[in-house]
C-alpha cells in the first residue's frame, strides 16, 4: 500500500532585511520542511488557525492602504507578509488530509482485495489440487488395481472362436463392454453375472441359467478343441469387462491345458466394484455372478465327478459365496453333513490373490498368494490370521514369488497375469 506524503512548503520568497532578525513564530526553512505529522494534541486547531490568518490579513492590508515613509513602512509590510506566511493554512491542511484519508482508503480497499484475490488463489490451488490427487486416485483405480485380464498376454488371432456352423442355445450373443451411465466412474455391464465362453466370432455371453454342457469352452491354443479334458470355472475380480475375462480365461487355459468358462463378474466402476466386494465379505445377497456361480457348482456337485474352480480377488469372496450356497442347498435336498462333506471332496479350488478370508469346510483348496500383493495381503491369505486358520483346516497356501517390485507399483503383483503361472490341475 502506497501512502502520499504531504509535500513540504517552500519557504518564503521575501528576504528578510539583514536589520531586522527574524520574528519568533517565522519557522527556518529547514523545520518547514518536516513532513505533516498530527501525533500532537495539539496540533490540528481549526478555529484559532483561522483567527490568526484573518488578523494577519487586516495588518497586511493596512500597511498598504499606509504612506510610504521612511524605511519603516517596508520593514512592516515585509514583516506582516512574513508573518502571515508562517501561519498554517486551512485549505492546504484540509486538502492534505483529504487527500491522505482517500489514499489511506484506497489502500485499505487494495489490501482487501488482495486478500480476497489470496482467499480465491488458495481455494482455487486446493480445488485443483484435490482434483489432480482425485485424478491420480482414478489411474490408480483404473489402471492398477485392474481385474484378472488387463494385462493378460493377447491370445492368437481368432481365439475363443469354434468351428463353423456351431449351434449356440437360445440368447447367447457376442460380449458387450460396460455401457455408461453419465455418473463418473459408474456404468452398467450387460454381461453381469453371464457365462462367458467360445462362439463363432470370439468371446461370447451365455445367459446365466444355461447348462454347462451347452457352454463353448475356452480351450488351450494349439491343441485339439474337441480333446477331452477337465473343465474350470473361473471368476474374475473387479473393474474387468467380459472381454478381458476371456483373455485371462485363455492365459488360464493355455498354463493348465484345461478347457475354462467364465462367470462374469461385471464391472461397474471403481467405487461401486469395491463397496459390492465389501458387501460380498458380509456375505449380502444381490451379486449376479454369485448368483449364477452357485447354479453352476450345484448341478457341478450332483454329476459325481472332479470340479475345477479358479478365483481371482473379488472372484475369490464370491467363489467362497457360492460354495457355502451350494452346500445349502445340497441340504435343502435333504442330504446329511457326512453325504454333503463326502460330495463338496470332489472340488478342487484355486485362489490367487483372492480377497476371501475364509472358505468353507469340504472342498481342496490351494491358495497363491504373492507377499506384495495389497489386497491378498490385508484381506486374504497374505493375512498370517487368516493362513494359519486355512492350514489349520488342511487348506494349502502358497507364497509365490513376486512379479515386480514391491515398492514400484504394488498393484503389478496383484494382477492375474504375474499368478497364472503358478495355476495347475491336481
Amino acid at each position: 500500500m502506497t501512502v502520499n506524503r504531504l509535500a513540504p512548503r517552500p519557504p518564503p520568497s521575501s528576504t528578510p532585511s539583514p536589520l531586522q532578525p527574524l520574528s519568533p513564530r517565522v519557522k527556518a526553512p529547514a523545520e518547514q520542511a518536516r513532513p505533516l505529522a498530527l501525533n500532537a494534541k495539539d496540533s490540528f486547531q481549526p478555529a484559532s488557525s483561522a483567527k490568526a490568518s484573518v488578523t494577519a490579513r487586516q495588518a497586511a492590508e493596512s500597511l498598504q492602504r499606509a504612506p510610504q515613509s521612511g524605511g519603516q513602512a517596508p520593514r512592516a509590510h515585509e514583516a506582516a507578509q512574513a508573518k502571515a506566511k508562517a501561519q498554517p493554512q486551512p485549505a492546504g491542511f484540509f486538502d492534505a488530509l483529504g487527500q491522505g484519508l482517500q489514499n489511506l482508503g484506497q489502500g485499505i480497499q487494495d489490501f482487501a482485495e488482495g486478500v480476497v484475490q489470496g482467499a480465491t488463489d488458495i481455494v482455487q490451488d486446493t480445488a485443483q489440487a484435490v482434483q489432480q490427487g482425485a485424478n491420480v486416485v482414478n489411474n490408480v483405480v483404473d489402471t492398477a488395481v485392474h481385474g484378472t485380464g488387463d494385462f493378460a498376454p493377447d491370445p492368437a488371432p481368432g481365439f475363443a472362436t469354434t468351428p463353423p456352423g456351431t449351434p449356440l442355445p437360445a440368447g447367447a450373443r457376442p460380449v458387450q463392454a460396460p455401457q455408461p451411465t453419465g455418473v463418473p466412474d459408474v456404468s452398467i455391464d450387460p454381461d453381469d453375472g453371464w457365462i462367458i465362453g467360445a462362439g463363432p466370432t470370439g468371446p461370447t455371453a451365455y445367459p446365466p441359467n444355461t447348462p454347462p454342457s451347452e457352454v463353448h469352452p475356452i480351450t488351450p491354443e494349439g491343441q485339439d478343441p474337441n480333446a477331452p479334458r477337465p473343465t474350470i470355472i473361473f471368476t474374475n475380480g473387479i473393474l474387468t469387462n467380459s472381454a478381458d475375462q476371456a483373455k485371462a480365461a485363455q492365459q488360464l487355459a493355455n498354463e493348465t491345458g484345461a478347457n475354462v468358462i467364465c462367470v462374469h463378474n461385471g464391472t461397474n466402476g471403481g467405487v461401486v466394484d469395491v463397496t459390492q466386494a465389501g458387501g460380498d465379505i458380509l456375505s449380502l445377497p444381490g451379486n449376479p455372478a454369485t448368483h449364477t456361480l452357485t447354479n453352476l457348482l450345484t448341478q457341478a456337485a450332483q454329476s459325481g465327478q472332479p470340479v475345477h474352480v479358479a478365483a481371482h480377488s473379488q472372484g475369490g469372496i464370491i467363489t467362497s459365496d457360492a460354495l457355502q450356497q451350494t452346500k445349502d442347498n445340497l441340504s435343502a435336498q435333504g442330504l446329511s453333513d457326512a453325504q454333503i462333506e463326502q460330495i463338496m471332496g470332489n472340488f478342487h479350488v484355486q485362489t490367487f490373490g483372492g480377497a476371501a478370508p475364509s472358505y468353507p469346510s469340504g472342498p481342496h483348496y490351494t491358495h497363491v498368494v504373492h507377499p506384495g500383493d495389497p489386497v491378498s495381503g490385508p484381506l486374504g491369505m497374505g493375512n498370517p490370521l487368516n493362513a494359519a486358520n486355512a492350514i489349520a483346516q488342511g487348506q494349502e497356501v502358497i507364497i509365490a514369488p513376486n512379479p515386480g517390485p514391491i515398492y514400484d507399483n504394488p498393484f503389478n503383483n496383484h494382477d492375474f497375469s504375474g499368478y497364472a503361472p503358478q495355476a495347475d490341475l491336481p
